[in-house]
């Protein structure tokens, strides 16, 4: 009983209990009851016109979803759904009894079925049952129509192949064949009827009373397709067309196995085992897979539906409604049936649109439903975000999440979709601003991953699209990823300023460096001029002169020659070693021997002059600068050799090698330093400058671990002995 403003507009009486009811849209009224399971009644205001049971379980409660899908819980057997399409099976009492129904083809306003019992029908609101030849039954294979009210069937047998040649309802004639049929197709024009074998493509002239079959190529064929009087064919390397005139056969698609054709506006349809549909239009060849929305890749069967412009593809787990808008664009859009849909099996074989209904074959019978169902729009599916993970690890949800700046930014998104109808064909689509590239991408995974984002504000966009092309409400995320202390604005700025005064302190340190180097130059360039001096030290000269004037007096002029020749070598060989930086330490040694030499000759042959270079590994090899040791010889001999009465005088010059550098020691048995201060303080002879430039020169040079000491020796006695000077450079 129903009210309408406390006045009853339905009644209807039921002895059993009434457990739960409610009313739809469409004047439909659910009722649940204890003993009677549930129904729905068709009514309008008070009159019923129709009652139609749904389950026969006890029934606790029925309700409709947002995608008006029928629910219904018992308290024994679960709960039952009835999807919103409600699809009609003829089972029940129909012969069929919910066998795999495996021949299917429209025929003079009804329907050639079979089932594989081996029972044939003719089906147009009542089943009629069609006679058999007598065969060894083993399988149906291909049923097509003919002119003149005929069709043929293909029965296998345990031996071989037959043709059945039906008239109207009753078989006309019966043809073995030595060949196992996949497929036929047949031509009006030229009355062939062509065969698609395991081993050939063939033909039956069917203008001829005993049926020749003629061959035309011999290789196995999965189907045959009469397109415009030639035969396109599909074998286990492509798709071929045969030219029937001039015999000639050319490659359409190359190494797919084709399985199934039909033929489209301005185009041919080929169905590949493992890769989808192949479209061929023109010179374009369009591929429909699963990766794009199709329901599988291994095709099972094609059907055209010239009328509304939608492809049937029956696949190996649900059926794709392929509905074309535009095609020469590839503007398409997929829609999938399957079990969940209403759809008895998952496991189609044929399809077949007779009026304004479309017929369903499958392993569980027949599904049948009106075509005006298909425009049938459901509820939008509903999508959220059901975890979200950074960089592998569980965060809440919030309004707007802030993430911190790692090494590598990966999100992961997973989504979940409450979407009875047509789960099969829902397609995620997403998009995320933030980054250059904004557009919209689609997915059919329930999780996405975002990776490597780089830092800055982010919103993520979702959408669900269900096979019946509605799209659900945008779901947005806002999220944001911080960069780092060491990639924000005011560090960046801090750093900026540092690497700036860091520079000032660098560029000053460097100019002060340049200025002491430059000043270091400068000095070393005076120390060197000074040296040269040294050695050109003007009381030398005037004392060799003094010697040469001497021997010349005494007409010694075999001294006198000798003299000067030894002289003027010794400055030749100065001359040449200051005109470069570093000279070879043998070169020091000859020029430290000849100023001996001369300064021995001068002195009458007063000390002795010996030079140890044993403990160099090559003295050619050593380099020195020049001018650098003859002014401390020159010291020694002046100094402490000059002055000595009552022994005679020596000087020794030693070279070492100590950790990568030279060692010289000059060592003499003069008076020593004490005594010639004393000597010089008393004649007012100015304080030789030789040590010093020296000195200051291996200073200059700036070497780790270069040195000058100097060392007074003393005898037992305690009274100076000598000197010992000490070069490391």
């Amino acid at each position: 009983m129903a009210f309408n403003n406390d006045k009853i507009f339905f009644e209807h009486y039921n002895p059993s209990t009434i457990l739960s009811s409610l009313f739809l849209k469409d004047d439909k009224l659910y009722v649940g009851t204890r003993n009677e399971g549930a129904g729905m009644f068709m009514y309008n205001t008070n009159k019923i016109f129709n009652y139609e049971p749904l389950i026969k379980e006890y029934t606790a409660a029925i309700f409709n979803d947002r995608e008006d899908n029928i629910w219904i819980t018992t308290l024994e057997n679960g709960v039952f759904c009835i999807p919103a399409y409600r699809f009609t099976v003829l089972n029940g009492n129909s012969p069929l009894n919910g066998e795999n129904v495996t021949i299917l083809n429209a025929y003079n306003n009804g329907l050639i079925t079979g089932i594989a019992s081996g029972k044939l029908f003719f089906y147009n609101g009542q089943f009629k049952e069609l006679t058999l030849p007598e065969c060894n039954f083993y399988a149906f294979g291909d049923v097509i129509v003919t002119a003149k009210n005929r069709f043929i069937l293909n029965i296998h047998t345990s031996f071989n192949d037959m043709i059945v040649i039906y008239n109207g309802l009753q078989p006309e004639k019966s043809i073995p064949v030595q060949a196992s049929i996949k497929k036929m197709s047949y031509s009006e024009k030229d009355n062939r009827l062509y065969m698609a074998t395991h081993n050939q493509l063939s033909y039956m002239d069917m203008n001829t009373d005993n049926y020749q079959i003629v061959t035309l190529t011999n290789n196995r064929i999965n189907t045959v397709y009469n397109h415009n009087n030639n035969l396109l064919y599909g074998t286990p390397d492509g798709l071929y067309l045969f030219d029937t005139k001039k015999k000639y056969t050319s490659e359409l698609i190359k190494g797919k196995r084709i399985d199934a054709i039909c033929e489209i506006k301005n185009g041919i349809v080929a169905g590949s085992n493992g890769f989808g549909i192949f479209i061929l239009l023109h010179d374009t060849i369009i591929n429909i897979n699963s990766r794009n929305g199709l329901s599988g890749d291994f095709i099972r069967f094609l059907k055209w539906d010239s009328i509304q412009n939608i492809l049937w593809a029956g696949t190996s787990n649900a059926l794709s409604q392929i509905n074309f808008s535009n095609l020469s664009e590839g503007d398409y859009d997929i829609k999938i049936l399957n079990f969940r849909s209403g759809l008895n099996s998952n496991i189609i074989n044929n399809l077949e649109i007779l009026n304004d209904t479309i017929y369903i074959s499958g392993n569980q019978g027949i599904t049948l439903f009106p075509k005006h169902k298909l425009n049938k729009k459901l509820e939008l599916p509903f999508l959220y975000i059901s975890s979200i993970t950074f960089n592998d690890k569980n965060v809440v949800q919030e309004d707007h999440n802030i993430f911190r700046n790692v090494k590598h930014n990966n999100i992961e998104v997973q989504l979940d979709i409450i979407s009875y109808s047509f789960t099969g064909g829902i397609t995620i689509y997403y998009r995320l601003t933030g980054l250059p590239d904004t557009s919209w991408k689609s997915t059919r995974e329930q999780n996405i991953r975002l990776a490597s984002l780089p830092p800055g504000s982010y919103k993520l966009e979702l959408k669900a699209g269900n096979s019946s092309g509605s799209y659900s409400n945008i779901t947005n995320w806002n999220f944001s990823i911080v960069k780092p202390f060491w990639q924000q604005t005011w560090f960046i700025i801090i750093l900026i300023l540092l690497l700036l005064l860091l520079i000032s302190i660098i560029a000053v340190l460097r100019i002060k460096k340049i200025k002491k180097q430059i000043k270091l130059k400068e000095l070393l360039l005076e120390s060197e001029l000074k040296g040269l001096r040294a050695q050109m030290n003007p009381h030398f000269i005037f004392n060799a002169l003094s010697s040469i004037q001497s021997y010349i007096l005494k007409n010694d002029t075999q001294n006198a020659d000798y003299y000067i020749s030894r002289f003027a070598k010794l400055i030749r060989m100065i001359l040449e070693s200051s005109r470069q930086n570093v000279i070879p330490l043998s070169d020091e040694v000859n020029i430290l021997k000849l100023y001996a030499e001369l300064e021995n000759l001068r002195l009458s042959d007063k000390f002795d002059f010996v030079i140890d270079t044993s403990r160099l590994s090559d003295p050619d090899t050593n380099y020195i600068p020049p001018m650098l040791i003859q002014p401390i010889v020159e010291n020694a001999i002046w100094h402490g050799i000059a002055h000595l009465n009552n022994k005679r005088g020596k000087v020794t010059v030693t070279f070492s090698e100590e950790n990568n550098l030279i060692k010289c020691i000059i060592e003499d048995n003069g008076i020593g330093r004490e005594q010639a201060m004393k000597l010089m303080a008393r004649n007012n002879y100015k304080t030789s400058m030789g040590y010093q430039i020296t000195k200051q020169r291996i200073e200059l040079k700036g070497k780790k671990g270069s040195s000058v000491t100097t060392e007074d020796l003393y005898d037992s006695e305690g009274n100076n002995s000598g000197t010992r000077i000490t070069l490391i450079f």
